[in-house]
């Protein structure tokens, strides 16, 4: 038979390949026992997975045509006698025998022992590329989860950092709003100044500006008519002083009896 082809390594057997290595290991195996027998039947069965059940069966018979006993007898030496062996002839032949039923044996383990190690090394480098495979592709993964984390941290910073500047813009609004407002009254008393009104009233202004009803009683034609007149001006803010004076003895709790109110000076309209 030829030689099968090589094949390279690590790469997975055929199964042509596998039946041929099958057949010749039944081969080696069933000349290997025939040595000392001119012939031996053997029955050979195809096995399930696990052994359930069987799939084939066949027997064939191995023929050991180097036996003494199936050698051809010559003619000129067929009428010969059998001389007497001596039991020196009969141990050598023996031994001979024995010598090489042995080294039979021994060349069939040492090819079990090897097509076992050749078996086992195949199985490890296997394991080895499928090892290296699944290594790879955890190597890919980690690569992955590390990209996606170093995305999620820089998307983190981003948007923290376009709250900090949305904060620096808020605080630079309100900033420029409070500057407005206090150009807006220094605005105000200057033009309060401009009109002949003292910068210290644009507060007290303010202050009756917030007051719905007070606006309502200046601006009523009879209470201006009274506010011409200086004598009812001064008789208003004595009211007020005293008013004033009133309210901080309640809040400090004097318990004294508050002042006189001024007498009414202000004119009242007589009857036609």
């Amino acid at each position: 038979d030829e030689p099968p082809p090589r094949r390279r390594a690590g790469a997975m057997p055929t199964p042509r390949e596998i039946a041929e290595a099958a057949c010749r290991w039944l081969r080696e195996l069933a000349v290997g026992n025939t040595v000392g027998e001119a012939w031996c039947r053997y029955r050979v069965k195809v096995y399930g997975p696990k052994g359930v059940r069987v799939l084939h069966t066949g027997t064939f018979i191995c023929r050991n045509h180097d036996h003494d006993i199936e050698l051809p007898v010559p003619a000129e030496i067929r009428d010969l006698k059998i001389p007497q062996p001596t039991f020196d002839e009969a141990a050598n032949a023996g031994a001979a025998k024995g010598v090489k039923a042995l080294g039979d044996y021994y060349a069939q383990w040492g090819r079990i022992v090897l097509g076992s190690v050749g078996q086992l090394q195949g199985d490890n480098n296997e394991m080895l590329t499928r090892l290296h495979r699944q290594l790879t592709e955890s190597r890919d993964q980690v690569d992955q989860l590390v990209a996606a984390v170093l995305e999620n941290r820089y998307k983190e910073l981003e948007m923290s950092e376009d709250r900090r500047a949305e904060e620096r813009t808020g605080d630079a609004r309100t900033e420029l709003a409070r500057e407005a407002l206090s150009q807006l009254g220094d605005a105000a008393k200057a033009f309060l100044t401009a009109r002949g009104i003292n910068p210290e009233m644009a507060d007290v202004l303010g202050v009756l500006g917030t007051s719905p009803d007070l606006v309502g009683a200046l601006n009523d034609p009879d209470v201006r008519a009274l506010m011409q007149e200086p004598s009812n001006l001064s008789s208003l803010a004595e009211m007020l002083k005293v008013a004033g004076r009133q309210a901080r003895a309640a809040r400090d709790g004097g318990g004294g009896s508050p002042p006189p109110l001024p007498p009414d000076t202000t004119s009242q309209p007589t009857a036609g």
